[in-house]
């Protein structure tokens, strides 16, 4: 849901002229870090309105924002996760692993997160697929 969300809020709302898609570079990373630390804080709803109004009235760079959005609803996502002692296990393909992992690595100790590469998914879905095809034979 939380792709999905981001989708319509960078194409669909009024938010959509206050951002502007760009491949992640380390160079916005400030920008996530600071939209992750407002999701964790709960404050959504008034951050959505101050990405706008960075971009009006401070000029912020609409990519800044971009990402200032993405890491606002990964943090959000993620919130319920703050003070947990459980094992979090995560395995996705770049550059969606690199973010999550960046916004993971804010609030867990490093021996709480497992982090599972491209290479381990890639083996996983296979075997996955070939356990599926086994029970059709």
């Amino acid at each position: 849901m939380t792709g999905e969300l981001f989708d319509i809020l960078t194409k669909q709302s009024l938010l959509a002229s206050s951002v502007a898609a760009s491949v992640w570079t380390a160079d916005r990373q400030g920008a996530f870090e600071e939209g992750v630390k407002l999701g964790l804080q709960g404050q959504m709803n008034s951050s959505l309105f101050k990405i706008r109004a960075k971009e009006i009235l401070d000029g912020q760079d609409k990519k800044d924002n971009y990402y200032l959005l993405s890491g606002l609803l990964i943090g959000d996502e993620l919130a319920s996760l703050q003070g947990t002692n459980q094992q979090v296990v995560m395995a996705a393909a770049s550059p969606i692993f690199d973010l999550y992992r960046l916004a993971l690595n804010t609030f867990l100790p490093s021996g709480q997160l497992v982090l599972l590469g491209e290479k381990v998914q890639e083996e996983a879905l296979l075997a996955g697929q070939r356990k599926i095809l086994t029970y059709h034979e």
